[in-house]
């Protein structure tokens, strides 16, 4: 008996000794927890100390003096002349501090809604690369003569996507008409309007004996085209115009082909063409 109990209190004891060798671990690592997060924030406070003085000396540095402006845009749209007037460019600054990249390419593509594509290079230690890529017009919006409406010589156009933009452009284009409430600059031409668009960039990769000169958009459901040259009106439209995909395209491209390039040769003196369905229909007065 006398044993038990001895061998109860040394198993007490050392149960003691191993549940305060236990506390004493965790509070080690918790020391050394908190020693490597005071270590890692100076790490961070100094490197962020170190870029924040590399910055400094970077704007303050001559080498760093803009000397060179180079502005590519091969688009007869929007000029280098343009381009520096709008974006304030000039020689003689810091090339850090001379503008705010991402803030001058937000405002120029929301003045210049002819650019599809604007960026700015940076190239250390003095030069500065401006590029911009033009939308291509495929058709000019018909608008409504209103004195001192829009610049002279700006023309209101769409590209093959609907978005309209002002510019002067030196070749003629197929014009849509009766959209003139959706003739505002920077916005994306909808329904019969946005189709029309589709329908002019469609024929213009076909490669047919025929151009089209306009594009009405005015009746509810479907186009009233004209060539150039004739007083032919010709009463359109085809399975899918309500959407720009290429099945639509398809269907669009055996339209005009199968129907409308052999009614316009059947129909020469003709008035009215009515090529609403899958065949012709020639009306002569």
């Amino acid at each position: 008996m006398i044993f038990g109990v001895g061998l109860k209190k040394k198993k007490r004891l050392a149960g003691v000794r191993r549940h305060s060798g236990a506390g004493g671990g965790w509070r080690a690592l918790h020391w050394r927890v908190a020693l490597r997060g005071a270590v890692a924030a100076g790490a961070l406070l100094a490197a962020a100390g170190g870029a924040w003085g590399f910055r400094a000396h970077l704007h303050r540095s001559e080498r760093h003096t803009l000397k060179h402006i180079e502005i590519d845009s091969p688009g007869p749209m929007v000029t280098p002349e343009l381009l520096r007037e709008e974006l304030g460019l000039r020689e003689g600054e810091n090339i850090f501090t001379v503008c705010d990249m991402a803030r001058q390419r937000h405002g120029l593509s929301q003045k210049l809604h002819v650019a599809r594509e604007i960026t700015m290079t940076r190239v250390l230690p003095d030069r500065l690369v401006v590029r911009v890529v033009e939308r291509t017009p495929v058709a000019e919006i018909h608008e409504p003569k209103r004195e001192g409406a829009k610049p002279a010589g700006a023309g209101l156009f769409t590209d093959a996507e609907g978005m309209l933009f002002r510019g002067a452009w030196p070749a003629r284009l197929p014009v849509i008409k009766g959209a003139e409430e959706q003739a505002e600059p920077g916005t994306r031409l909808r329904g019969l309007a946005r189709m029309a668009a589709f329908l002019v960039t469609t024929h213009g990769d076909m490669g047919l004996d025929f151009q089209i000169a306009e594009v009405d958009v005015s009746p509810a459901h479907h186009f009233v085209l004209r060539v150039p040259n004739r007083p032919t009106r010709i009463l359109f439209e085809w399975d899918g115009m309500d959407r720009p995909d290429e099945a639509s395209a398809a269907e669009l491209r055996r339209r005009l082909k199968d129907d409308v390039a052999p009614a316009l040769r059947a129909g020469a003196a003709a008035t009215q063409i009515d090529a609403r369905f899958n065949d012709f229909n020639v009306t002569k007065f």
